[in-house]
């Protein structure tokens, strides 16, 4: 550069270089950092490498396209500065990938804000994969809510979604509905409790293993249970669905709900949605709701 332009080296290694503003400064001109937030921006500008019109390209497309305010730029900069070295073209790529399939801007703007990262996957290899495998293969049409509520899926490997969903139907036996898709009750779950495809395979077995003995579940009692109330396998057994049947099974004189291994099973079954509640409300509902399973069940088979 120098061979090529020597004037304009020597007009800027001579110049005052106080004049030369810095990437912090600059940002802090565009995006107005508040005073308690400009040394963190001092430090977070020296994981910057990318050249100054890019960063500023950056900023001006998530203020003037995303319609993010400047505080949700300025907190997402200072906790990832890493996103301003991405180039521009590859975040427009993200943001249009998103928009051909429906995501409005402040959706997205709001999975960028939770999630800065994503922003640097590849949307060919990753993004686009993911998105097609959720609304074409489990055939989920709110998909657009899940991934906006739950970017974190966008982490995980499209071929970790494929095995998680093969798991899942593995541990699907039976039913009292028959599917009219091979991924349908996954696709129930999925859209139920987004988490099922991210939570460990160990701890869902340990739930589902818990579920089957604690209520002596047959396959398709398990399966209907899992696929109407699937957030049941983000309960803790310790501190949550241990402690809670233990209360419905304890004897009313002493304070519980008073109910039978048959009646709570009864229960679960035909109100799976009992075990997220509190105690508080299990004591209070529970003998109501048995009640009107009993009362339902007598009704159909009338």
């Amino acid at each position: 550069m120098i061979y090529k332009h020597p004037k304009l080296m020597h007009s800027i290694l001579s110049s005052d270089m106080s004049t030369i503003r810095s990437i912090s400064s600059q940002l802090d001109k565009d995006i107005d950092f508040d005073d308690c937030e400009k040394n963190d921006l001092d430090k977070a500008s020296r994981k910057l490498t990318a050249y100054r019109g890019n960063i500023r390209a950056i900023t001006t497309y998530f203020r003037n396209v995303l319609q993010m305010d400047q505080g949700c730029i300025a907190n997402m900069i200072l906790k990832t500065p890493q996103i301003l070295n991405y180039s521009f073209g590859k975040i427009e790529a993200f943001v249009i990938c998103l928009q051909i399939r429906g995501f409005d801007d402040k959706d997205i703007a709001k999975m960028i804000v939770s999630r800065p990262m994503i922003l640097g996957y590849s949307t060919s290899k990753k993004i686009a994969p993911i998105l097609d495998f959720l609304k074409d293969d489990l055939g989920i049409e709110a998909y657009h809510k899940i991934v906006t509520r739950y970017p974190q899926v966008i982490t995980v490997k499209v071929d970790g979604l494929i095995d998680r969903a093969q798991f899942l139907k593995s541990n699907l036996k039976g039913g009292s509905m028959e599917s009219t898709s091979k991924w349908l009750d996954v696709s129930y779950m999925v859209s139920g409790f987004p988490p099922v495809l991210w939570l460990s395979e160990t701890n869902l077995m340990e739930k589902i293993n818990f579920l089957r003995k604690q209520f002596d579940f047959e396959d398709y009692e398990l399966r209907d249970t899992l696929v109407t109330y699937p957030q049941i396998l983000g309960l803790s057994i310790e501190t949550n669905l241990q402690p809670k049947i233990t209360f419905l099974l304890l004897d009313s004189a002493k304070g519980g709900a008073g109910l039978t291994k048959e009646e709570l099973k009864e229960l679960v079954v035909y109100q799976p949605a009992i075990m997220g509640y509190s105690l508080e409300l299990c004591s209070s509902d529970a003998p109501l709701l048995y009640q009107c399973q009993v009362r339902s069940m007598a009704g159909n088979t009338a």
